[in-house]
Order: structure tokens, then sequence, then C-alpha cells
């Protein structure tokens, strides 16, 4: 059992409208699930700074 950061892409193909209730089942210890706006499966390239800022946010400033 381990806490999850979910960030969701709703441009991504395979996003489905029940999602974020999936996740909210998956994953008990989870943190989100955020949804991108303008973002699909390749979040990272297309909103770069939500993603760092998720992240660094996750782990805290360590990663600074």
């Amino acid at each position: 059992r381990q806490p999850v950061i979910v960030l969701l892409g709703p441009d991504e193909v395979t996003y489905h409208p029940d999602a974020v209730a999936r996740c909210r089942l998956a994953y008990p210890d989870l943190i989100g699930p955020f949804v991108v706006p303008d973002s699909g499966h390749f979040m990272q390239w297309e909103q770069p700074a939500t993603v760092v800022s998720a992240i660094r946010g996750f782990y805290g400033r360590e990663l600074s």
C-alpha cells in the first residue's frame, strides 16, 4: 500500500468518463486524481510545468 498521485489528461484517446471514480476505487492512498486540461498521453510534454509542480508537491521540496 503506497501513496499514489494520479494526473489524468482528458485529451487521451483512452480517457474514460469514469476514470476519476475508477482511480478512487483502485488506489486506497490516492492523492487526486487531478484532471490536467489540454493534455493527453504525453502530459509531460504538453503541460510540463504542471507535471513538475505535482511531482514536487508529492515528494516535497527535496527535488529542487
